[in-house]
């Protein structure tokens, strides 16, 4: 890697093992880095929402923010019955409190 990149990009040209360090975490290490023109210390160097590491990887230019991986369709959300259930909940908590009550009371108050 060239010194001078090194330097402006927060790497020490003095440190040979510093090539294979991935500071960003973006899968690219610094040699990577370096030889795709993307910045060491950005895992999105063009912000256009994917990682260095992944648009090399599927073989768009991490430094253009229009080329980059097709979107993958996110799955459909499954319907949140949350409040279906605490409903049902609620009903058959009341129903159970007034079967208790009904049988501690012998049933008065329902007679003729």
């Amino acid at each position: 890697m060239d010194d001078r990149w090194e330097r402006e990009h927060g790497l020490d040209p003095s440190d040979k093992n510093d090539a294979s360090l991935d500071p960003d975490g973006d899968g690219l290490t610094n040699l990577e880095e370096y030889l795709n023109g993307t910045n060491p210390q950005d895992e999105d160097s063009d912000d256009d929402g994917f990682t260095d590491g992944r648009e090399v990887e599927e073989g768009t230019n991490p430094n253009d923010p229009s080329s980059h991986p097709e979107e993958e369709e996110a799955a459909p959300d499954k319907e949140d019955n949350t409040l279906l259930y605490a409903a049902i909940g609620i009903i058959l908590i009341a129903a159970a409190a007034a079967a208790i009550l009904l049988s501690r009371r012998g049933g008065e108050g329902f007679e003729e």
